[in-house]
């Protein structure tokens, strides 16, 4: 799902993921299915300055590839792996939990980056903090079994004022909200369109993601966090070249001197003039 986002700030040259994750997007690159992919091999022949892995760790012969500037991990909390790293490369970790940059989930995450030593490419992490609800995703026009609204304390996990739990996102059990009650919520399965929101899948591709919702089972990271990792990114300027960096800030045209004395000596003319017109009145 990286790729999506990613649109937003550079060049994606190619992504690999399962195959069901194979979809129209804003661009299009290069599609690899994951089973059929050696990034090793690919990172050879189709260079790249950043690589970004989601829900999984960077093997130990990543670090040998000359191309890559940064090299990101982002994957659960709950997940620990003991790495050993080469003197090249500057290593950081940011913890960051899905609700707290507005996620629906109860998601937790850190967020790896590696910086090549010297390198000109950077990452600047200060994500906004602001929260949601459940219920942000919740259709209360589908139905359910009914229960008790009295029967949940505000907050509870799996209801409209709490979060979905991350770790049993693919059973999808909630308690929603109903249009058929005032007093009941409807306890269902979260539609595959909800699930799909919860775990901030573009607008763009919610048709796909409806049309092969098994494809919603390989996303082990949710889109408000592949945002926020991509908008962190930051590369040099590189005078517009698309070649599969991240895009640097736009470069200001150069201005010509002569232009600017010219059109201060017109100022300075109107401003006399101004001056004058207003001794005589």
């Amino acid at each position: 799902m990286g790729h999506w986002y990613l649109q937003q700030k550079g060049v994606c040259r190619w992504h690999v993921c399962g195959e069901h994750v194979s979809v129209p997007h804003r661009t299009t690159p290069v599609y690899h299915p994951v089973s059929e992919t050696n990034v090793n091999e690919l990172v050879k022949t189709t260079p790249v300055e950043v690589l970004i892995f989601l829900g999984q760790f960077p093997g130990p012969s990543v670090w040998k590839l000359t191309s890559p500037q940064l090299i990101i991990w982002v994957v659960s909390s709950r997940l620990e792996k003991r790495m050993t790293y080469p003197p090249a490369w500057n290593i950081e970790c940011f913890p960051v939990s899905h609700d707290a940059i507005g996620g629906v989930t109860n998601g937790c995450f850190d967020v790896h980056v590696a910086t090549r030593r010297g390198s000109d490419h950077s990452f600047r992490w200060s994500p906004p903090q602001f929260t949601n609800p459940l219920n942000q995703v919740l259709d209360p026009t589908l139905q359910g079994q009914q229960v008790a609204k009295a029967g949940f304390r505000e907050g509870t996990i799996n209801t409209p004022s709490g979060l979905l739990q991350w770790t049993k996102r693919s059973h999808r059990i909630v308690v929603a909200p109903t249009v058929y009650s005032d007093t009941h919520f409807v306890r269902r399965k979260l539609s595959t369109k909800e699930l799909a929101n919860a775990l901030d899948v573009p607008a763009d591709a919610l048709t796909v993601m409806e049309a092969t919702p098994q494809a919603l089972t390989t996303i082990l990271v949710p889109g408000k966090v592949i945002a926020q990792v991509i908008s962190s990114l930051s590369a040099p300027d590189r005078g517009g070249e698309e070649d599969g960096s991240l895009r640097g800030n736009e470069s200001q045209p150069k201005r010509d001197p002569k232009e600017d004395k010219s059109k201060k000596k017109k100022e300075g003319r109107k401003e006399k003039k101004e001056e004058k017109k207003g001794e005589k009145k």
